[in-house]
């Protein structure tokens, strides 16, 4: 598992995130699939961090590290975090 994984507070949840590379760097953010998390992008988050990229990767809500919502999960949720992660 990645040791570059902090938690953002979205609700009442935690979402799993980790960022890698500067800041001032363009940036990738990686977005994963259903049943998928975070560490999934580990060999290309290094590897593009070495070609002066910063990347940006979260566990969606329900899935890795992040909450487990017991209800269902509003899409917009998601595009909320992305917007709040590039700050």
């Amino acid at each position: 598992m990645s040791g570059d994984v902090f938690f953002l507070d979205h609700g009442h949840h935690r979402i799993a995130l980790s960022r890698v590379g500067k800041s001032e760097n363009p940036c990738f953010i990686f977005i994963n699939g259903l049943t998928q998390y975070l560490d999934l992008w580990d060999s290309y988050k290094y590897a593009l961090v070495a070609h002066d990229y910063q990347v940006l990767s979260f566990d969606l809500l329900g899935q890795g590290q992040s909450g487990k919502p017991v209800r269902a999960i509003n899409q917009q949720d998601h595009v909320d975090v992305v917007k709040r992660m590039r700050k």
